[in-house]
């Protein structure tokens, strides 16, 4: 007579749970760096192990598609880990520049971080006007959106000085 299996199941923490289901409503590119813009903790490779232990259990409980899902979006986010480190200089550029609260301030941080006039920049401003958008923000999202006209008026001004 063949002993039981005794198994043992643990129910993972409520916040890896929401924060696993964050990961599956996120169908797009740009709906998984929101999912990232408002939730940083994913770029710390420490929230891998829960997140595959929660894929595991739910691949164990025959719950596939939300095992490959979740699969699929940690396959992406290590992919979006590897970006954010290399744009990190531009992202530290980006947050001293809309943490500068005074006209001198601006001025200094612009000249001295060249990024700030990159696409690179652009883009980071844009996805942030976008999350605050989406978080009903509108004092946030036209606060960056203004500096980031400013910045596109001295890319303008850099791109004409340059063709003189």
């Amino acid at each position: 007579m063949a002993k039981p299996v005794l198994l043992v199941t643990r129910k993972l923490p409520d916040a890896i749970e929401a924060l696993a289901f964050t990961l599956l409503r996120a169908t797009t590119g740009q709906e998984l760096a929101r999912a990232v813009d408002d939730h940083p903790e994913l770029l710390d490779e420490a929230t891998d192990a829960p997140l595959t232990a929660y894929m595991t259990q739910a691949r164990r409980a025959g719950k596939t598609r939300i095992a490959d899902g979740l699969e699929e979006r940690l396959t992406a986010i290590r992919a979006m880990r590897s970006q954010y480190r290399a744009q990190q200089p531009i992202l530290d550029a980006v947050q001293a520049y809309l943490d500068a609260d005074t006209p001198e301030a601006i001025e200094a941080i612009v000249l001295e971080r060249e990024e700030l006039t990159t696409d690179a920049a652009d883009q980071a401003l844009s996805r942030l006007v976008e999350s605050a958008r989406a978080d009903n923000d509108s004092q946030l999202a036209a606060f960056v959106e203004e500096r980031r006209a400013f910045l596109r008026q001295v890319r303008a001004a850099l791109d004409e000085s340059a063709e003189d």
